[in-house]
């Protein structure tokens, strides 16, 4: 019986690990077509009235879902997160859902009543990455936002995150060490050819760098991040970008001590608390001067950081500060 017990236990933990690992397995080449949930509201897309409708129906409040057409982050998003019965049944529960596109023609009545399309509106938001999801308040306040696609556990306590409201006393980084309280602080490299050798000193306040500067801050305990580093790392193209970066590989919970871009002497976690971190891996970009000019703060693949890399060693970051944008003008040169 107690052989029976382990052999199934042993059983539940495969599949979940299985699980949790195809969560962060899927192609982010475009797809034809995205089906939105039936439940997501039917909005005449005036943000004050939508948080009114929320707040008489007793909920949390709404999400405001900024996506794209054939963008394959926001199919994952649907298909492993709101298709999860319990998060669906959880997030209809609690708010209403509202898609808009960053290109769209549309015209959002924002809070303080102007009109614009949902192209501007996304501008105006620097809803620059997809999936942006935007989390208000019955209050009409902007409490949470999550750029780019997120695994269910992970997105499951970010919605429990907002609907308890510990965003009034904690960072949600905060939250989550008190949901987790070990963090294994052992990572297992297995592309030491990209990145340098301590120590890490950084500063680039008294010099101008010759090149700009990569920070992949990640966790030993990390099932995203040894997927990442088996796929997206793996590949020739990424590596040859990579090249032309300052690399560095922290882990983001390690005493490991650090000279910042700013000059300031830090601990990797006190770096990585002070930068807002709290998704593992993260991948912080810095430029010659030691200025950070974007961050990937959730699930990227191959065509998304080959993009984004490129977009950084281009230097047109100056000019469009809208990747996706920028990204779209390539396409159609």
């Amino acid at each position: 019986m107690l052989k029976t017990n382990r052999i199934f236990s042993l059983l539940i933990c495969f599949f979940m690990y299985s699980s949790a690992w195809a969560d962060a397995e899927f192609s982010d080449e475009p797809v034809d077509q995205i089906i939105h949930p039936e439940w997501f509201k039917q909005s005449f897309l005036d943000l004050k009235e939508d948080i009114a409708e929320a707040k008489n129906a007793r909920k949390s409040g709404i999400i405001q879902f900024f996506g794209q057409p054939h963008c394959a982050y926001c199919n994952a998003l649907i298909k492993n997160d709101f298709g999860n019965r319990e998060i669906a049944q959880y997030t209809q529960k609690y708010f209403d859902v509202i898609v808009l596109d960053i290109y769209g023609a549309r015209t959002i009545t924002d809070l303080d009543g102007s009109e614009l399309s949902e192209r501007d509106y996304s501008t105006k938001r620097k809803a620059e990455l997809t999936p942006t999801l935007d989390f208000y308040d019955t209050e009409e306040n902007l409490v949470f936002r999550l750029r780019g696609y997120y695994p269910p556990e992970k997105f499951k306590a970010v919605l429990h995150f907002v609907v308890e409201k510990h965003y009034l006393t904690q960072s949600f980084r905060e939250y989550l060490t008190t949901t987790k309280t070990t963090h294994i602080s052992a990572l297992n490299d297995k592309t030491p050819q990209l990145f340098e050798a301590p120590p890490y000193k950084l500063d680039r306040s008294r010099e101008i760098a010759d090149k700009p500067l990569l920070v992949l801050f990640e966790k030993g305990d990390c099932k995203t991040c040894k997927q990442f580093h088996n796929g997206t790392l793996n590949q020739a193209d990424v590596q040859k970008l990579m090249a032309q970066f300052n690399a560095i590989q922290l882990d983001m919970w390690s005493d490991t001590p650090v000279i910042t871009p700013s000059g300031d002497e830090q601990t990797a976690v006190e770096w990585s608390e002070n930068l807002g971190l709290f998704f593992a891996p993260t991948i912080v970009f810095f430029d010659e001067a030691g200025n950070e000019i974007y961050r990937i703060d959730s699930v990227v693949k191959l065509r998304r950081l080959s993009g984004i890399l490129r977009y950084i060693l281009s230097g047109d970051y100056t000019e469009e500060p809208n990747y996706e944008r920028w990204k779209l003008n390539q396409a159609s040169e």
